[in-house]
């Protein structure tokens, strides 16, 4: 294969060239490169949006890239090989450091009410999510719960059947205080509830309650905190 210039390649990752451009380089490399040359473009798009959506980087970040850089080798592709994994490490910690810091919630944490009501599949009343429950085969009760909190109405918007690592889990859908609540109830042997039990031993935002009753864990997930909620349910 004829060398490319590192500037043409880079200009090939930011989407600088002409069309005419891209067609020339791209008929000098391999499939492997070519694969190789667009993931490599796809992950730099990912790590520009990530640097976009996130405020200024920490001071002691930028410091380390200075660092990394001005020790590589003069090797070209060597030296870009190694600058691209530091990039891949700063926008790991970017990640890490705003996400700690701003409350970044995994996409099992429910964000709107609209959400729930909308993915319920029973009417909003206590004796439909219980009937849910026992074609389920889920040996739980919802009995009576708050319709308060806090001085704010609680509602109860219905149940779905959620998959939590490869697990089909029951889940009870809760307005509280206008915030979007998720109870997740799962067999206490099984993996959705071992991943529960890690994420909460791990500090994952969006757990406000983890406990087990009977052969079942209990596990409240929201923004916010409405952990009394798990009270109103009991074993039968």
């Amino acid at each position: 294969m004829k060398e490319l210039d590192d500037r043409l390649l880079s200009a090939y990752i930011d989407n600088e060239l002409s069309v005419s451009e891209i067609e020339e380089i791209e008929q000098q490399l391999s499939k492997d490169e070519l694969q190789h040359l667009v993931n490599e473009k796809k992950l730099d798009s990912s790590i520009k949006n990530i640097i976009k959506e996130a405020p200024k980087c920490p001071d002691v970040l930028w410091d380390n890239i200075l660092s990394e850089v001005d020790e590589t080798p003069k090797d070209k592709p060597a030296k870009r090989q190694i600058l691209f994994t530091v990039i891949l490490s700063v926008a790991a910690a970017i990640v890490v450091f705003f996400g700690l810091n701003n409350g970044v919630y995994p996409a099992w944490v429910p964000k709107t009410v609209a959400e729930l009501t909308q993915k319920s599949q029973v009417a909003m009343d206590r004796h439909s999510v219980n009937s849910f429950l026992a074609t389920h085969g889920v040996k739980l009760e919802l009995g009576d719960f708050p319709k308060t909190h806090h001085g704010n109405a609680v509602n109860l918007l219905g149940a779905a059947v959620e998959k939590i690592a490869g697990d089909e889990v029951v889940t009870l859908y809760f307005d509280c205080c206008g915030k979007p609540v998720k109870i997740f109830l799962m067999p206490n042997e099984g993996e959705a509830s071992k991943f529960i039990e890690q994420q909460d031993l791990a500090g994952t935002d969006g757990i406000v309650e983890n406990t087990v009753k009977g052969d079942y864990r209990l596990a409240i997930v929201s923004t916010h905190n409405a952990s009394e909620l798990v009270d109103s349910i009991s074993a039968i």
